[in-house]
């Protein structure tokens, strides 16, 4: 009887641990939790809502000369034919945040990129974001 229950137990151990490799498998981590798409309070569409975003990629856009990381989950509205970026920074060692440790509160958390940035992957490089904050 004990040796059936430890067979059963270990059956049932294993097929929760496959469940949750799987289960996390699908999705790309960035490094943070990845955020719901932010649908701005100027929203001119009515198409402008969050069941039409769909979660694409993400990417870490990392500085040469700050600690700092960019961790940069990107959405795209197939009827606004549009992307979406919802940023997130952080530093060795610390939490995510939506505040820059660099720019502060000037920093971008939610920004809408091109179809020819997405395309070329500028948005996953650190400069592309600076020169957007500055």
């Amino acid at each position: 009887m004990k040796k059936q229950l430890k067979t059963i137990t270990s059956i049932l151990l294993l097929g929760i641990f496959i469940f949750l490799g799987i289960s996390s498998g699908g999705e790309e981590n960035c490094g943070c939790s990845t955020p719901s798409v932010t649908i701005p309070s100027y929203a001119d569409s009515w198409d402008d809502k969050e069941e039409n975003w769909e979660y694409k990629e993400c990417a870490i856009a990392i500085s040469e000369i700050d600690a700092e990381k960019i961790h940069v989950y990107v959405y795209y509205n197939g009827k606004l034919k549009k992307y979406r970026c919802e940023l997130k920074y952080s530093y060795p060692g610390t939490d995510c945040s939506s505040v820059s440790k660099s720019f502060g509160m000037e920093a971008i958390s939610t920004a809408d990129i091109s179809e020819s940035d997405f395309a070329s992957g500028e948005w996953k490089k650190y400069n592309y974001w600076l020169g957007r904050q500055m």
